[in-house]
Parts: structure tokens; sequence; C-alpha cells
């Protein structure tokens, strides 16, 4: 699959001073680190939006964090779900795990995912293998 331009670039965005605030919380030990939890970030949210039938939950504690290290800028996290996405990604707790809220927008009930078709999916659309961050026992201590 191929990604549509709006999400190339959402993947592409940069926020500087997310990477700050992960490094300043100590959330990563380097801006080299926030950067590769910042791009993972973006890489769920681009990946939840390019598979409407199915919904993720948000399993990396780490990764989880850049994504609410992003949300604090709330007016850039507002501005970026609607122009990338077309409306505000909200972030949802949802069995000990976090989640984009669902929005099929045919009606269908949205299929909730296993982590390994998290995997599959992140693989098939990315062409290359789930990084360690996703795996907590790997890179949360």
């Amino acid at each position: 699959m191929v990604l549509e331009g709006r999400l190339v670039e959402a993947l592409a965005f940069n926020a500087p001073f997310v990477i700050d605030r992960l490094v300043k919380d100590r959330v990563a030990d380097t801006p080299a680190l926030a950067e590769e939890l910042f791009t993972e970030a973006k890489k769920y949210l681009v990946l939840c939006e390019a598979t409407p039938d199915m919904t993720f939950g948000m399993c990396s504690a780490i990764v989880d964090e850049a994504w609410h290290a992003f949300i604090l800028f709330t007016t850039e996290y507002t501005e970026y779900g609607r122009r990338y996405f077309g409306n505000y990604v909200h972030h949802s707790p949802a069995d000990n795990y976090q989640t984009v809220e669902p929005t099929a927008t045919d009606g269908r009930p949205q299929k909730e995912a296993s982590f390994n078709e998290f995997r599959q999916r992140y693989e098939e659309l990315y062409g290359h293998p789930l990084p360690a961050v996703w795996y907590d026992d790997s890179s949360v201590a």
C-alpha cells in the first residue's frame, strides 16, 4: 500500500518542541531517541488513519509518552490532526492501553486489532520490521 500525500506529510511533520520536551522530561536520554519516539507516535497515528476498518491499541508505553508530549502542545496538536486527518485526533484510555477514538466513516463497527495484527499492519505499511521501542520489555525500565 502506498500512503496518500497528506499521510506522507503527517509523517514528515517536524516538532522540535516535542523532542525537547521528551528529553527535558527524561522520557528519552538523547534527542535522537526522542526523535525516534516521536516518529513512531506519528507512524501510529498514520497507521490508524490508513486502516479505518480496525482500531489499534497503543501497545508501547514509551511511544505513548511521545504522543502525550505532543498533545501537551494543544494548538499544534489540534492543527496537526485537522491538517492531516481532517479532525482532532482523540486519545482515549481503553483496557490499560491508549487508543485513537474509533471513527469508521461507513458506520460499520471496527475490529479491535491484536498486537500481532498491529505488527503485521505496521510492517505492511512501512516496509520494515516493528522497531524495538514497540516492545516494552526492551525499551521501558
